[in-house]
């Protein structure tokens, strides 16, 4: 067992079984501790020329130690999903109406993860991977910018990371061009630094910070020092309203699926956030993104929405073209 003290002895074979389940997979540290573990064994064997380990278990999370050891090409593998090609591998034991069952009343994520051996249901996807779109040049006729900060502070490997991001909307195509999207370990001070370099770099509209309890001691630092260093940084504080990380991203949804949102190629971990959403085990870049769009929409200059045209809207375009036009120009019109 886990518990277990093993280091007296040695082996020739070691078989494990299921040593990943629902009561260790819910925290980094957890996840860590059973992957340590993992490494304890491999060091108690008589020789490391002979290692023999048969690893037997169900995925949980795409983190846990069964989906990196799938990843590793030091192992032969056999995976065995329950259902394959829309098909039940047992048929004579189980079937598809059964599995069906099963799925709805467990839910598409852990039904992907346990019957499917597929950690991150795309089924459950929020942001499917076709959705994120990258651009290759900017809009000549730059647009607004905004740098968001989503602050962590702590410096601790295993802690949420400070989020920055950096993002242009572009009034000649209507779209949000992410352009930095990064997180970092580090300090209040460290925090101003990196904000100042942004800003020199970007002279944005905004500098957003999140302000949650200590965090917002961060607004207040960052005008003293800016001033200090004879600077004008336009500094303005969020505040997440009663809303969750979760209820904010997922406001970003249908922007991405419109195509409205396009990535600088190489943020990665910006991608991997989205593809693993809502699963993801940080969410600080995402959330930093989160709060662009609502602080485009206070930026005079910006777009309206198009408005909802209605059916007695759309008669009367259909009927008298002069409407057509002025329809479209109130649309579009500037704030």
């Amino acid at each position: 067992g886990l518990e277990s003290s093993l280091t007296s002895a040695h082996y020739d074979y070691i078989i494990v079984d299921d040593i990943v389940d629902n009561t260790n997979i819910s925290t980094t540290d957890q996840r860590r501790k059973i992957i340590e573990y993992y490494k304890t064994l491999l060091s108690l064997f008589k020789s490391p020329d002979t290692i023999r380990i048969l690893v037997m278990g169900t995925t949980w999370h795409y983190a846990d130690l069964y989906s990196i050891l799938r990843k590793s090409e030091e192992y032969m593998k056999m995976i065995i999903p329950a259902v394959v090609d829309g098909r039940p591998v047992f048929p004579e034991r189980f079937s598809l109406q059964g599995f069906e069952h099963i799925k709805k009343e467990i839910g598409a994520s852990l039904y992907s993860a346990q019957y499917l051996l597929d950690p991150v249901s795309r089924e459950d996807a929020v942001f499917k991977p076709e959705w994120i779109r990258h651009y290759t040049q900017l809009p000549e006729r730059k647009g607004f910018f905004v740098i968001t900060v989503d602050p962590a502070i702590s410096q601790k490997e295993e802690s949420c990371e400070t989020g920055f991001s950096v993002v242009m909307y572009s009034r000649l195509t209507g779209k949000y061009y992410i352009i930095e999207a990064y997180g970092k370990h580090l300090t209040p001070y460290e925090i101003i630094d990196e904000i100042i370099r942004l800003y020199a770099r970007y002279q944005p509209v905004y500098v957003a910070i999140e302000e949650v309890a200590f965090q917002s001691v961060l607004s207040y630092i960052l005008t003293k020092e800016s001033k200090e260093r004879g600077l004008y940084i336009p500094v303005k504080g969020v505040k997440p309203k009663g809303r969750s990380k979760e209820y904010r991203i997922y406001g970003l949804q249908p922007l991405f699926e419109r195509g409205d949102i396009l990535l600088r190629p190489g943020l990665y971990e910006l991608e991997r956030q989205l593809l693993d959403f809502p699963m993801s085990e940080k969410l600080d870049i995402l959330d930093s993104v989160a709060y662009a769009p609502e602080l485009f929409a206070e930026i005079p200059g910006t777009l309206r929405p198009p408005k909802k045209e209605t059916q007695v809207d759309r008669l009367l375009r259909e009927t008298d073209p002069r409407r057509n036009t002025m329809s479209l120009l109130e649309q579009y019109s500037e704030v």
